[in-house]
């Protein structure tokens, strides 16, 4: 498997406008390697802005920290904005919104907080001000295994790209070690494959999947630059695509899987392309989670709870489960 590439904080002293531009050039930067989406990396850009601006207004002089983070396989980038200036005096009121004690029109804290995912603030007279914010990429997964004490051999790869994402999800045949060793070496060849289009990347895991019990696999590969996915499904991994636009007709479009397995018996391969827009939501579901689990889709739910659910309300409990939850924020700034 070719190693993750480690990204390592950025420090920023704020004490001049340029400063600011930095912040907001290392920042949207960073996003970017982190694989946010061009737009979502613009708005990473805009709230350090906010805070580095706040830090010139009020206290003269501070510092912007940006570092890559993980919780679980969840990855995303936070942001603390620092200084050692006088503090504010009321925090509640400063989050209110329209409230400026600079008579500025930026977004202020309330504008950031929305922009941002988690937000947090300490501030006092002796030790100036501290906001940390963080930005998480879109997608959350839940699973367990079929018995107790069980290594699950269902397994997901989320791969943030510069322009996109490949999400793939293998089912080893089966439970048990043998089952656990094929879903992983799958996810390996995928990753050895990354930037390579989705039919070859497929191919390739086949070829190296020979002599393993073989998987179950469905992936897709979200092109951000012209707004489309690709997706392919061999086998029972069920790829359902939730339309966060009401009117949109279709409202799921679902995935065409194609009987077989990876690593033993390979299919003529057929990979769809399907528009994506602002808001969709993609869901890969192994066998071990029941069918219906599609007519209870919410656009507006959080990836990681959205996956938590799906698993509780919909698990069968007669296989290892794994649900993966991801949504499309746009590709373009």
């Amino acid at each position: 498997m070719k190693p993750v590439e480690v990204l390592e904080e950025a420090r920023v002293s704020v004490e001049s406008d340029t400063d600011i531009v930095t912040a907001r050039m290392r920042g949207r930067a960073l996003a970017a390697q982190l694989g946010f989406a061009p737009a979502m990396a613009t708005l990473v850009a805009t709230a350090i802005s906010e805070l580095a601006r706040n830090i010139l207004l009020y206290a003269k002089r501070g510092e912007i920290i940006l570092v890559p983070i993980e919780r679980g396989e969840r990855r995303g980038l936070s942001v603390v904005a620092h200084d050692v200036g006088p503090g504010i005096p009321d925090v509640t009121r400063a989050m209110q919104d329209g409230y400026s004690t600079s008579g500025r029109l930026g977004l202020g804290l309330p504008g950031v907080r929305r922009l941002m995912d988690e937000f947090e603030i300490s501030s006092n007279g002796g030790t100036g001000t501290r906001v940390t914010v963080k930005k998480w990429l879109e997608w959350g997964q839940a699973s367990r295994p079929f018995g107790p004490g069980e290594e699950c051999a269902d397994m997901c790869l989320v791969r943030p790209l510069r322009q996109g994402a490949l999400i793939a999800v293998a089912d080893g045949v089966g439970h048990g070690p043998e089952a656990v060793e094929a879903a992983r070496r799958a996810l390996e060849l995928l990753e050895e494959s990354v930037g390579e289009h989705p039919m070859r990347s497929l191919r390739r895991c086949h070829e190296g999947l020979e002599g393993t019990r073989g998987v179950a696999l469905s992936l897709a590969w979200i092109d951000g630059g012209l707004d489309a996915m690709t997706w392919i499904g061999i086998g029972n991994v069920e790829g359902v695509l939730q339309r966060a636009d009401r009117e949109a007709s279709p409202a799921q479009e679902q995935l065409l899987l194609r009987a077989g397995v990876v690593g033993r018996q390979l299919p003529t391969l057929l990979a769809l392309i399907v528009p994506v827009s602002p808001g969709d939501t993609l869901v890969f579901a192994t066998d071990g989670i029941r069918g219906d689990f599609a007519s209870d889709l919410r656009v507006i739910e959080a990836p990681e709870r959205a996956a938590q659910r799906i698993l509780a309300q919909h698990g069968s409990g007669t296989d290892d489960a794994l649900v993966v939850v991801a949504r499309y924020r746009g590709g373009s700034a």
